[in-house]
């Protein structure tokens, strides 16, 4: 009875860690090593650390709590819904590991609907669905709907870093960086990145394998986006491209100019006349959008996309001679 006690005032103070610490202390025996006499008592603990749990994101730990539930209660839905749930996160990375984006986006939908059904509603355990719709938003081509995804999960985990681990402020952090680099938002990408490896903790001695693996790990993905934001920008001048080779600005920048104005890639086939006209009415509706006086969004990310989208139209037009 005390322990229940204790367990309710953890909760009613809204801390979930404690909560779960007395609840796992309760459900395995540890307390007067007593069985269970009560069922009605017994669900209340499994339930009440089950909420703790999804509270903090931990949804295996919320899944034993509601299996143990429904051997207490057969009728307990709890855990087959938990269950399902985790299904299809799982089902949805599977698709995203085969590329199947179409199937990950309504994989990822029948997940967020299902857990509106939880009892738990956990914006720890949503940051990782968010992370998901993330990467696949981004994969499709939608940077707007996708950043704002991982945006959530990054604020989300660093609002409760007291209870969450670093693996998971890294996890958010390179997704989005994942994210960024597909928009083509290079700086921000890297800015991520040195965020995650800044999350790294000092090794205790120099023959920390795993703080070496770490390092080298995220230092390779930081020296990827370098090497990809150096291809964008252009301007390099190397042996190859120099005022002697016909290239006095060195480099040209290396953009998908058609994916950046959204043109449909049937369009060489068309006529020239056809091909400028969609130039022309895409450009207008991209600048438009990205007007750094009208765009609803960062006015940073504005600014670069407005510049894209106008450097874009330029380089088609003298290819096209529109």
């Amino acid at each position: 009875g005390i322990r229940l006690i204790e367990l309710r005032c953890h909760e009613l103070l809204g801390d979930p860690m404690s909560t779960l610490a007395v609840a796992n202390e309760m459900t395995s025996g540890k307390v007067n090593g007593d069985p269970w006499q009560n069922k009605d008592f017994h669900t209340m603990v499994v339930t009440v650390g089950a909420n703790a749990a999804m509270q903090l994101g931990l949804s295996g730990n919320a899944s034993g709590f509601y299996q143990t539930a429904q051997e207490i209660d057969p009728e307990h839905s709890q855990y087959r819904l938990l269950k399902k749930v985790m299904e299809l996160l799982n089902t949805t990375e599977e698709h995203i590991q085969e590329g199947d984006y179409e199937k990950a986006l309504d994989s990822i939908d029948h997940c967020l609907s299902a857990t509106r059904g939880l009892d738990a509603q956990s914006t720890l355990f949503l940051s990782s669905i968010q992370l998901k719709n993330c990467t696949i938003l981004s994969n499709m081509g939608k940077d707007e709907e996708a950043l704002a995804n991982c945006d959530m999960a990054v604020e989300t985990r660093l609002s409760n870093i007291a209870v969450v681990d670093r693996e998971a402020i890294q996890e958010a952090y390179l997704v989005r960086s994942d994210a960024l680099q597909l928009d083509m938002d290079y700086e921000e990408a890297l800015n991520d990145i040195r965020a995650a490896m800044d999350l790294i903790p000092q090794p205790a001695d120099d023959s920390d394998h795993r703080y070496m693996e770490e390092t080298q790990r995220l230092y390779n993905r930081l020296l990827t986006a370098m090497h990809r934001q150096k291809l964008y920008n252009g301007g390099e001048i190397d042996f190859k491209y120099n005022k002697h080779t016909g290239y006095p600005d060195g480099r040209p920048p290396e953009r998908d100019h058609e994916k950046i104005l959204q043109l449909p890639k049937k369009l060489k086939r068309r006529s020239k006349e056809g091909k400028c006209a969609w130039l022309k009415e895409n450009f207008k509706r991209l600048a438009r959008h990205y007007h750094p006086d009208k765009y609803k969004g960062s006015k940073k990310r504005a600014e670069r996309k407005f510049k894209e989208v106008k450097e874009a139209k330029e380089y088609i037009s003298r290819q096209w001679d529109c």
